[in-house]
């Protein structure tokens, strides 16, 4: 009889632990955000469950069952959460997708849908200029539809369908009081030929613009530079900028590191034979401190040239 109670309390024990839930370190919790955005969306994923320090590989399924890969893979952290993202394409087809990411020790593989939503008809309008150009190229970008004040993210797209951050530095913006903003990008000389993308991202409207333009073969693009690239106030810059129209007018200003303009000495010059204009800066006593540019700007051409240099503190 002792032995009978003894089994039954046993088989209660087991039934009672079966229903209980599963701890969090069991269960594979995944998020994506945006739930939903339209093609050229970058979309981000978090899926925990893996084990901490492993290599996980991730990739999407498009509604034609068509797999895309994401280069490269991701580490797992010491929670085992796998975090990554990955840029839909401009032509990607409308419906419902799926995000997947498998552990290659642990062989957990979790998915979580998404939708691409259909292009919209009455997207607001987005500018490049130029619309091409050499590597060396400056080009500046202009994209709207997001909500005022709201904060941006930007990255570009390059022919080979992978992502390429803007700069070194984290990309940092605004939108005005029209849901616009603006940013440049001096294209670097290993810039590969192709068909390019710049693309921005509302971080709480989630609104996307995807801006197009090209890279044209050839050699690297002008001279240009800053001389000295640092310095404190009384320091004298000398700029040289390049690839402007022979005889061309060209202006020239600075933006200080609030993003506020400020005059140069030589507001108008005057390219000389091989396209360049050359002038300098003598930073004042109440230069603020951080990262400036040199612009120069080609009145004509629209062509322009965007060196960055450092006033450091007296």
């Amino acid at each position: 009889m002792g032995r009978t109670i003894r089994l039954l309390g046993a088989c209660a024990l087991l039934m009672l632990a079966l229903a209980l839930p599963a701890t969090p370190a069991a269960r594979a919790a995944n998020n994506v955000s945006p739930a939903a955005g339209p093609a050229g969306t970058r979309f981000h994923f978090s899926f925990s469950g893996y084990t901490p320090g492993e290599r996980v590989d991730p990739w999407v399924t498009a509604p034609n069952s068509r797999s895309y890969a994401r280069y490269p893979a991701v580490i797992a952290d010491e929670a085992g959460v796998a975090a990554w993202s990955f840029d839909i394409p401009a032509d990607a087809l409308p419906g419902v997708w799926t995000g997947a990411a498998r552990g290659i020790r642990s062989n957990l593989t979790v998915a979580e849908p998404f939708t691409v939503t259909g292009a919209d008809a009455a997207a607001p309008p987005q500018m490049v200029e130029p619309e091409s150009g050499a590597p060396g190229t400056v080009f500046r970008f202009r994209a709207a539809g997001f909500a005022p004040g709201e904060r941006i993210g930007a990255w570009l797209v390059q022919p080979d369908g992978r992502s390429r951050e803007l700069s070194d530095e984290r990309f940092e913006a605004s939108a005005d009081a029209s849901g616009a903003v603006e940013w440049v990008w001096a294209s670097p000389a290993d810039a590969a030929a192709g068909e390019w993308a710049a693309v921005a991202q509302g971080v709480s409207s989630r609104a996307v613009a995807r801006i197009p333009f090209s890279v044209l073969p050839g050699a690297a693009g002008p001279t240009r530079s800053i001389s000295p690239e640092r310095g404190g106030p009384g320091t004298t810059f000398t700029v040289v900028a390049g690839g402007f129209s022979p005889g061309e007018r060209v202006g020239s200003w600075l933006n200080q590191p609030d993003g506020a303009n400020r005059d140069s000495p030589n507001p108008w010059l005057i390219a000389d034979g091989r396209g360049e204009v050359r002038w300098q800066w003598t930073a004042p006593s109440d230069a603020l401190p951080g990262r400036w540019l040199a612009v120069s700007q080609g009145l004509r051409s629209k062509v322009e040239a965007a060196l960055p240099f450092t006033v450091d503190r007296p």
